[in-house]
């Protein structure tokens, strides 16, 4: 698109979606000569997924690309950067906040430390289940030794039945607390390890909640600090559904998203400058604003450079996926 297109790209001049646009060609085409009848014909069993006849040429797939390509191009959309994933930093402990790892608005990748806890009470805990389990292990042997002897003995006649079967029942009762034991200190372990807080995601870490110092409960009160995910980030934006159910209902397409695939987008950051990484409609929502009457379109963008922040403003431009026509038309 040249700069005077982009500059055209406005909400006065744009009709809605691509499908307005197309029934405005198909209407242009309709006066002309019987062979651009045709095309427009075929040009609508590609938008609505029906069939090609065999005998549909190469040259007949350049024109409908051409056609689709009129058709898009001046059509474009107000749209919003909104972050595809965020998280608040929450703690899984009550502790004191022994040291922050972070400053405001720090890029972080995941599983970088943010904050530690103070670790003494924790580390305590892992030594008092160390000891308790060094004690049922050795009731465990013990026990089992017991049985093996009553085992013996009841063979020789000098154990009665109910002897043995008391034997067995201490046994599998230390084998019991010794598991037990074992639980006990995996989470006491959990729990050490927890002290060190982590980022789940990567991203941008905003400003800290809490300060050294201060007392933290688990899972209650405030985060402790937010993470937004900047690589990648989702872009929305409204387009009218009118237009496109007075489309689909004349044809026998199956739902509006299935003209998604045929599209391609970019996003407008200013008059001029357009994102150089182009991506496609990946969701529509399943509701309609009932005071605009659009749909809300959702389109995931590869933000490597951090360049699209949420809450950004776009203009998002519609292209044709050429490919994705010779595709459907079985140009190779």
């Amino acid at each position: 698109m040249t700069e005077p297109e982009i500059r055209n790209a406005t909400p006065d001049n744009t009709r809605g979606h691509a499908s307005y646009a197309i029934q405005r060609v198909l209407a242009a085409a309709r006066a002309r000569a019987q062979v651009h009848v045709a095309l427009v014909t075929l040009l609508l069993q590609v938008l609505i997924g029906g069939s090609v006849v065999a005998q549909t040429t190469n040259q007949d797939a350049s024109d409908l690309i051409d056609l689709l390509r009129s058709a898009a191009k001046d059509v474009s959309f107000d749209g919003r950067v909104v972050a595809a994933n965020q998280t608040d930093i929450a703690s899984t402990l009550d502790s004191v906040v022994a040291q922050i790892h972070f400053s405001a608005e720090q890029s972080v990748e995941a599983g970088d430390p943010l904050f530690t806890l103070d670790p003494t009470e924790f580390k305590l805990r892992v030594r008092t289940a160390q000891a308790s389990l060094l004690g049922a292990q050795a009731d465990t042997e013990l026990a089992n030794e017991n049985y093996l002897r009553a085992q013996t003995l009841f063979e020789r006649g000098t154990v009665t039945k109910p002897q043995l079967q008391k034997a067995k029942a201490e046994l599998a009762g230390a084998q019991a607390a010794l598991a037990l034991a074992e639980v006990a200190l995996d989470g006491a372990r959990i729990d050490l390890e927890s002290t060190v807080i982590r980022a789940p995601i990567s991203g941008i870490v905003g400003p800290p909640n809490v300060s050294v110092g201060a007392y933290v409960k688990a899972e209650t009160g405030a985060p402790l600090a937010r993470i937004v995910q900047l690589d990648p980030v989702l872009v929305a934006y409204e387009e009218p559904y009118a237009e496109q159910v007075e489309l689909f209902q004349s044809t026998a397409l199956s739902s509006p998203d299935e003209f998604l695939g045929l599209l391609t987008i970019r996003l407008m950051l200013t008059d001029t400058l357009i994102y150089p990484i182009p991506s496609k409609p990946t969701h529509a929502s399943s509701t309609l604003n009932e005071a605009t009457g659009t749909v809300t379109l959702w389109a995931e963008f590869d933000n490597p450079q951090h360049v699209l922040r949420p809450g950004m403003r776009v203009r998002v431009l519609t292209e044709v996926d050429e490919d994705a026509v010779r595709r459907m038309t079985g140009e190779k």
